[in-house]
């Protein structure tokens, strides 16, 4: 009995080494989106989930998420008939679609926890980061923009404490993309400085297509900062996605 016990289990063993060997050795048919890239869209669709969940997002909601992901798809230059079909055809070969989804559930944790720690160490010290050359932007990296009122508009307001000097320079970086609007008024990049004093002074830059964009300011060297308020808007149709958003201090060189 036990022999022929053995002997099953060894067959069963063999049996389900050669459905993994076969899975790994399965291709994916022409016309259906590549494991590694179906990956990414799965990744970035469900960041955009988690974003359109938040106390903007929530009075909107599958139209929020549904903007998303139309920007994620133009982000891979992937059509939607060709997501739905890609993603029927890896709904039917479930072995090899739960090891993307693992991968994808693993990026998904790591940029939870590190978000986690930044915030709680941040919270924790009181304080900006220390450093001569920081990224102080505390909000997501990326952004959607849309023709729905709640999505037209992302400002971050930073304040300033005992890391920073007078005569420090900041720059604000970010990478348009999926830019696809339709108007005379241009979406803006915007940074402005609010000093002790109540004086002000805002730097703006006109965003008229794709790639990287950027502004830089130099500070009073004598008058203090007291915040910064940092971000983007845009008044017209269509949708912008932006992501890879940062804020740097740099502090002057002695």
């Amino acid at each position: 009995m036990r022999r022929r016990m053995r002997k099953a289990a060894f067959l069963f063993g063999g049996f389900m080494l050669f459905l993994t060997l076969f899975a790994a050795c399965q291709k994916v048919p022409e016309g259906i989106i590549a494991p590694g890239k179906m990956e990414d869209i799965l990744y970035d669709s469900y960041v955009g989930d988690a974003i359109s969940e938040s106390e903007l997002g929530a009075r909107y909601g599958d139209k929020a998420r549904t903007y998303y992901l139309i920007s994620v798809l133009k982000k891979y230059d992937v059509s939607r008939q060709e997501y739905d079909s890609s993603l029927h055809w890896y709904m039917g070969n479930l072995s090899l679609y739960s090891k993307i989804y693992d991968r994808v559930i693993i990026r998904l944790k790591k940029e939870q926890s590190k978000r986690e720690l930044e915030a709680g160490n941040q919270k924790r010290a009181g304080l900006s980061p220390a450093g001569d050359s920081v990224d102080v932007w505390c909000q997501n990296k990326t952004a959607l923009f849309t023709d729905v009122s709640a999505f037209r508009t992302f400002f971050s307001e930073i304040r300033f404490d005992e890391n920073y000097f007078p005569g420090d320079t900041v720059r604000f970086h970010a990478n348009i993309k999926s830019f696809k609007l339709s108007g005379k008024q241009m979406p803006k990049m915007v940074l402005t400085f609010i000093y002790t004093n109540d004086s002000s002074y805002t730097v703006s830059h006109c965003i008229r297509e794709s790639g990287p964009v950027q502004l830089a300011y130099v500070t009073d060297s004598v008058t203090r900062i007291d915040k910064i308020v940092a971000g983007f808007y845009q008044n017209q149709q269509g949708t912008m996605l932006v992501d890879s958003i940062k804020l740097i201090r740099f502090h002057k060189k002695k």
